[in-house]
């Protein structure tokens, strides 16, 4: 009798490895490019205590401990053709280190996940690539980049790519 049961266990343990670690050998990086145009909500500077301030740059330019606070729809697409209704939003939050220079923070929502950019550089240009911190949900794991190139509009596009 033990002869019949050790050859079944010693196989049905080689089943249940191959069947786990197939997936992983099987298992290409997914690559995923989205594109969205982000239609600003609401965005204002803000002192240290939460207050709106007056910040115009470059005639006024804000001070350290200032925040920049923006909440954004976006919309599958790009600026000159986009979807009808947003299906993501965004938010960044910069606080300032000097007139010139802040520390901020990035998430963006897609589909019940996250993908979020921590404590990146703000830079005073058109165009800035990110680069995803970590992401929650569907991006769990993942790496990648979030481009994004600034509209006169207040608005910008992203370029988000994900593996």
């Amino acid at each position: 009798m033990h002869a019949v049961k050790r050859p079944l266990a010693v196989a049905g343990v080689a089943l249940a490895s191959a069947a786990l670690l197939a997936p992983i050998a099987e298992a290409k990086p997914k690559v995923q490019t989205l594109h969205f145009y982000s239609v600003a909500d609401r965005a204002g500077f803000y002192n240290s205590a939460g207050k709106p301030i007056d910040v115009n740059p470059p005639s006024t330019l804000p001070s350290a401990g200032d925040v920049f606070d923006e909440v954004d729809s976006d919309f599958v697409g790009s600026e000159k053709h986009h979807a009808r209704k947003a299906t993501a939003s965004d938010h960044l939050r910069c606080t300032f280190t000097g007139a010139n220079a802040a520390t901020c923070e990035l998430q963006i929502a897609v589909d019940g996940s996250m993908l979020i950019v921590n404590k990146f550089g703000f830079t005073l240009s058109n165009y800035q690539v990110l680069k995803l911190s970590e992401g929650t949900g569907a991006f769990a794991g993942d790496h990648g980049t979030i481009a994004i190139a600034d509209l006169p509009n207040n608005n910008a596009n992203l370029v988000i790519k994900v593996s």
